[in-house]
């Protein structure tokens, strides 16, 4: 064989091996890359909700569905104006000695629109807002389904604009509260209303703030950004897992909040709930101190900066004027002890009286800082003083008869 033959069959053995070589490099790379290219994704990409990264789009179609049925369009029965009930407890309330209540919702005369209200049982107990009622005693409940069910008022608490309807019928839709009492900052909800009971209207709005973290020591509600409607006043506020977290359109502001008509604020469900029960039992009246407490649990605990494991209630709601309010207690207050006898539910502190006119010691814990407060009787201590008016005394519930 030549030289120059030799030659050329190298380089056809070293073209044909530098083709193979670069076929299997082109693919490993082809099998390799797109791992190694994951891999880098996934240790740089930021995770939904993580500081900095893209928060996820929340979809509340299914949830608005599901819990549209429970929401009802409630209308007042004209003919039943003349004789209605005067025990209703919006027009008398039971009132604790020298109190106020500068922020009771009153009614008023009646109502424009058809109101917003939510089943929370099989047995027909509609929650609906107060001031949103006007002064009707009997109502029309217009479900979805088409039906339209008569309907009572049963009990009213001023103190928190809160009112009770019963209606009767079969297999009656309703929807449940949240365990929380205080939904986080920024958390998406969405209000469900239906005006015509002829499906269902959202609203999509924040939690911009509690009460608790705009140091308001009165009060209790929850700040939302975008405003909702006024006309949503009464209507339920579902977060993600479709539990009732709030009622739109009570709390504090919300006169100001009509004048402009908007809802900015809601009640949380926590108090809420605290007060439908109570106006269900027929024992809403506002206790001695002038107070409402709930009783507390390990996430709230830790939300009033108290040890997970702290034992007592807290303090829902002062009213204005009284004992409570003038000793300087504090919405978020936990209480563990009244004149040296542990607390540890809210029905104790609520029962809780001025013994012999003399004062009582509540222990405190307020965001992990123990104090004491005494709170002094009222000047004419008489827990049977009836008084009616927005600024007159504490107003609460109490069941028709």
């Amino acid at each position: 064989m030549t030289a120059d033959r030799k030659r050329k069959l190298m380089i056809g053995t070293a073209a044909v091996a530098l083709l193979g070589l670069l076929a299997l490099t082109g693919y490993l790379a082809s099998v390799l890359w797109p791992r190694v290219v994951v891999v880098e994704q996934r240790s740089v990409a930021k995770p939904s909700g993580a500081v900095g990264g893209r928060p996820g789009l929340q979809d509340f179609d299914d949830l608005v569905a599901a819990a549209c049925p429970a929401v009802v369009s409630i209308v007042p029965v004209e003919e039943a104006q003349p004789g209605r009930d005067d025990t209703v407890a919006r027009k008398t309330a039971s009132a604790s000695p020298g109190g106020g209540a500068a922020e009771a919702v009153a009614p008023s005369s009646a109502p424009a629109d058809p109101a917003s209200g939510f089943l929370i049982a099989a047995d027909g107990t509609v929650v609906a807002a107060s001031a949103s009622l006007g002064e009707a005693t009997a109502f029309t409940v217009r479900l979805t389904d088409g039906r339209a069910l008569a309907a009572k008022r049963t009990a009213d608490d001023l103190a928190t604009g809160l009112a009770l309807l019963h209606v009767s019928g079969d297999d009656l839709p309703f929807v449940r509260f949240a365990t929380t009492s205080f939904p986080r900052a920024a958390q998406w909800l969405v209000a469900v209303e239906s005006p015509a009971a002829r499906g269902c209207i959202a609203q999509v709005s924040a939690v911009e703030a509690d009460s608790l973290a705009l140091a308001k020591p009165n009060a209790n509600y929850l700040a939302l950004r975008p405003d909702l409607d006024a006309v949503a006043t009464g209507a339920p506020l579902f977060n993600a897992e479709g539990r009732v977290v709030g009622i739109a359109g009570l709390g504090l502001g919300r006169d100001a909040d009509l004048a402009k008509g908007s809802a900015r604020y809601a009640l949380p469900a926590g108090l809420a709930q605290r007060r439908i029960d109570a106006m269900a039992r027929g024992t809403a009246a506002i206790g001695a101190l002038g107070a409402i407490a709930d009783d507390l649990t390990p996430a709230l605990a830790v939300r009033l900066g108290a040890a997970e494991d702290r034992r007592g209630v807290y303090v829902a709601l002062v009213m204005s004027g009284s004992p409570a309010e003038r000793a300087g207690l504090r919405v978020g207050d936990i209480v563990i002890s009244r004149d040296g006898q542990p607390i540890s539910r809210a029905r104790d502190f609520d029962q809780s009286r001025f013994a012999n006119n003399t004062a009582i010691a509540l222990a405190i814990d307020r965001g992990g800082t123990a104090i004491t407060l005494s709170l002094a009787p009222p000047p004419q201590p008489d827990d049977r003083a009836i008084k009616t008016g927005k600024t007159a005394g504490l107003q609460s519930a109490r069941r028709s008869r």
